[in-house]
């Protein structure tokens, strides 16, 4: 009875030992299944943020290579610009170098032989294309440079006092001595002197211009003027500036043209001389960014003043009055512009404004000259008219000129 009783409680202990390592293992496989899931759900994880990252790489590679392309495309453009550049940089540079050559020709080192033996040859050079002058251009050359030189003369010694007066007579006495003592002391010397300067002027290098004036010092030293050449020119002078009788309606004409011309050519000179005295413009002011000096205001007040005798007295005599000098010198100080501390300022600026006021009225006579050469054809003319004297005058010296 016993051992059934204790085969019988072994086999419940054996039955409640299989229960239990039945129970334990399922718990393991339960636990080994649940890491296999886990496992298997984090390799999953591990393959999804693997994807995502692998599409984040992509399409941050994507937007690098995008990059990269901008970029090349920039840096190609960028290259094109540099590359026209460097060519347009060569082709300045070859423009550069070829003047650089062509002036070194001209600055070519040379020693003192060489450079006197140039010299040498650019005066033979010189000689052989004066020599190439026809004749009619070496008297206009003459004629221009001779006028020149007495332009001045001639209106401001010659003409102008002689307008001063009424008559037709005493116009042409003055006329007459003043070109006759003109003729006797200065003229003839003058044209030789003018002649000399029109062979010497010359544009060629400085570098040999003490050579080539030692050179004609040397040959005007050497040459001597015989004193009948001066007397024969003094006389022909004289001769044409005597005869006063205008043979046809074109020396009377050509008479008229040449007053015209050098009337106008002198008051543009007396108008520039007046616009410098008196200063910048107002364009002159503003455009060029000019100011007028102090003397430039004072000369301009001055001018003022001196016009507006003018305008009150068209027929004033050459020279200004001292109850003129008074009368302007009060209004300039009453209108508190300026004062004047000596007449000499005004009377230098009377002398401008006179002549290019004198010289105005004898563009006016100009014309009045061509209807009188008319009336003289037509049905004599009234000699003593100074108009008609006037351009016998002119008549007179440029025959003078004249070959």
């Amino acid at each position: 009875m016993e051992r059934e009783r204790a085969r019988e409680l072994g086999g419940g202990a054996q039955k409640k030992t299989s229960g239990e390592h039945i129970t334990f293992s399922w718990k393991i496989l339960k636990a080994t299944f649940c890491k296999l899931k886990d496992a298997e759900a984090g390799k999953q994880a591990n393959n999804d943020h693997t994807d995502e990252m692998t599409n984040v790489n992509q399409a941050q590679l994507q937007k690098l290579q995008d990059e990269m392309l901008k970029t090349q495309s920039q840096y190609q453009r960028e290259l094109e610009r540099l590359e026209k550049e460097n060519t347009v940089l060569r082709q300045r540079l070859l423009l550069k170098d070829t003047g650089a050559q062509k002036r070194a020709r001209k600055l070519k080192e040379l020693d003192r032989d060489e450079l006197f033996d140039k010299a040498r040859g650019e005066i033979l050079d010189h000689i052989v294309n004066l020599s190439l002058l026809g004749a009619d251009e070496w008297e206009r050359l003459l004629r221009d440079k001779l006028w020149q030189s007495f332009t001045s003369h001639v209106f401001d010694h010659i003409l102008m006092p002689a307008s001063a007066v009424d008559s037709a007579q005493s116009f042409n006495t003055i006329t007459d001595i003043k070109l006759k003592h003109w003729a006797d002391k200065e003229l003839a010397k003058k044209s030789i002197h003018k002649h000399i300067d029109s062979e010497t002027s010359s544009n060629d290098d400085k570098i040999f211009h003490r050579l080539k004036h030692a050179a004609v010092e040397t040959v005007m030293d050497e040459h001597q003027w015989d004193n009948k050449a001066l007397d024969y020119l003094r006389v022909i002078q004289l001769n044409a500036m005597a005869d006063r009788v205008i043979p046809d309606r074109i020396s009377w004409e050509r008479a008229c043209n040449f007053m015209a011309k050098v009337a106008q050519e002198r008051l543009n000179e007396v108008s520039r001389s007046i616009g410098e005295s008196r200063g910048p413009s107002f364009w002159g002011k503003w455009v060029q960014w000019q100011t007028p000096s102090k003397e430039n205001q004072t000369n301009a007040h001055i001018q003022q003043e001196l016009l507006a005798i003018l305008r009150d007295s068209p027929n004033h005599k050459q020279h200004l009055l001292d109850d003129d000098l008074t009368v302007v010198r009060r209004n300039l100080e009453t209108r508190g512009l300026c004062e004047i501390k000596n007449d000499e300022a005004v009377k230098r600026q009377w002398r401008l404004i006179y002549r290019e006021h004198f010289l105005k009225r004898t563009l006016q006579v100009a014309p009045v000259t061509a209807v009188i050469q008319h009336q003289h054809c037509k049905q004599g003319v009234n000699e003593s008219d100074l108009d008609y004297h006037v351009g016998v005058l002119f008549y007179r010296i440029e025959k003078m000129r004249q070959p």
